[in-house]
């Protein structure tokens, strides 16, 4: 394994400071005025290499203590590891918008979506194969490689993640990313609505878990992450809030 009517638009870099860490977020915000004191506010994030926060954990003892971020691409699979001396292995995926913390007090999530961009070859992805389902696919047998989109619950490092000390998630109004149908360029939208609800009216935004409906093998979709050499293959998060 390899391992946005609007009045005006404003682009910006936020520099936000918590207890946890310091980062620096890449944003695009778009005002549409509604009503009186209302406004509507769309917020676009597509972070880079500098400020993406996201990465992938492994389960077999090989990678299992190991800080995968080296890794560009993002996925989520069940495979075996015969080469490397082990047997089944599962992957996960954990992905942060940081520039959710910026949001008002005020704010009241109407819509959110995340876009995940597959990738056109073995390059800046997670499983050289590429996506296990697909038609004609030697796997196809295997059939079903869903996935969810879990909350994550606790606090958790890009530098320092592996799969021995992975945050927990909550099965909460988790969101499905479907099966795939092709092996290379697999892109999916994902309504991400009430997960983006959860995090910002909690307060709590540790970002997101993909992993697998069913960890059985010879299960994988990968997608690009935000180290791809693509940059326009980067995950998207599309909130569009009002305040008052």
């Amino acid at each position: 394994m390899k391992l946005l009517f609007s009045l005006f638009a404003l682009s910006f870099i936020v520099i936000m400071s918590f207890s946890r860490c310091t980062k620096t977020v890449t944003q695009t915000i778009t005002d549409t005025v509604v009503v009186k004191d209302t406004v509507v506010r769309t917020l676009v994030v597509k972070p880079g290499p500098d400020d993406g926060q996201d990465g992938l954990v492994n389960s077999i003892p090989l990678y299992s203590g190991i800080n995968l971020k080296g890794n560009p691409g993002f996925g989520a699979g069940e495979w075996t590891y015969n080469a490397q001396g082990y047997g089944e292995g599962t992957t996960r995926g954990y992905l942060e918008f940081v520039a959710l913390d910026g949001l008002p007090d005020s704010a009241h999530i109407k819509s959110a979506t995340l876009y995940l961009y597959g990738l056109p070859t073995a390059k800046d992805n997670a499983f050289l194969t590429g996506n296990s389902l697909y038609p004609g696919s030697p796997y196809s047998s295997y059939t079903d490689n869903s996935c969810w989109l879990k909350r994550v619950t606790a606090n958790w490092d890009l530098d320092s993640i592996t799969w021995n000390n992975m945050p927990t998630t909550t099965d909460i109004n988790a969101a499905t990313v479907p099966s795939t149908t092709s092996q290379w360029n697999n892109n999916d939208t994902v309504d991400v609505t009430k997960l983006v609800q959860d995090i910002v009216y909690s307060k709590q935004n540790y970002g997101f878990c993909l992993q697998l409906k069913n960890e059985q093998i010879y299960r994988c979709q990968g997608f690009a992450g935000s180290r791809c050499s693509d940059s326009t293959l980067w995950p998207k998060l599309v909130v569009t809030y009002s305040v008052y």
